[in-house]
């Protein structure tokens, strides 16, 4: 059992680094999303330029949908980043509960649908038995993740 949370922790940990996170760059329009799948814990991270987030109030809503992992949403989290030169960087962190982790096949990306200015997202999703890097567009929002 120890093995098994030992590499969850793992994930979590490479997903944070600033190694995975230090990819691409500040682009309007454009968001980068990590999401680890741990036990039955899916967490999300997604970071875009404050300018697509404009006004929008996160409370409430989900930064995607994970139907087949049957996961519910915790609130979301929010973290503003001043990059200078009038650039900034917003973060969202969601959290879900899966009830059936192991069936994660599947997740489908909803921030597109409130944040209209957002047109692609960077999503590299991680887990113990798989690993997905892709581009995902408001105009196919949804990856198979091989779970």
């Amino acid at each position: 059992m120890r093995a098994k949370s030992t590499v969850g922790l793992s994930l979590i940990s490479l997903l944070l680094s600033s190694a995975v996170w230090a990819g691409g760059g500040h682009h309007h329009g454009e968001g980068h999303m990590q999401v680890a799948l741990d036990g039955a814990v899916l967490d999300v991270n997604l970071v875009l330029p404050k300018a697509d987030f404009g006004t929008i109030d996160p409370r409430g809503r989900q930064l995607l949908a994970a139907p087949s992992g049957q996961c519910v949403a915790r609130a979301i989290q929010m973290l503003d980043t001043d990059l200078g030169d009038g650039h900034a960087d917003i973060t969202l962190a969601q959290t879900y509960d899966c009830a059936a982790p192991t069936s994660l096949s599947s997740i489908e990306l909803s921030v597109f649908a409130w944040a209209p200015s957002l047109h692609e997202i960077e999503l590299t999703y991680l887990s113990a038995r798989h690993q997905v890097s892709q581009a995902v567009s408001d105009e196919q929002p949804a990856v198979l993740l091989g779970d």
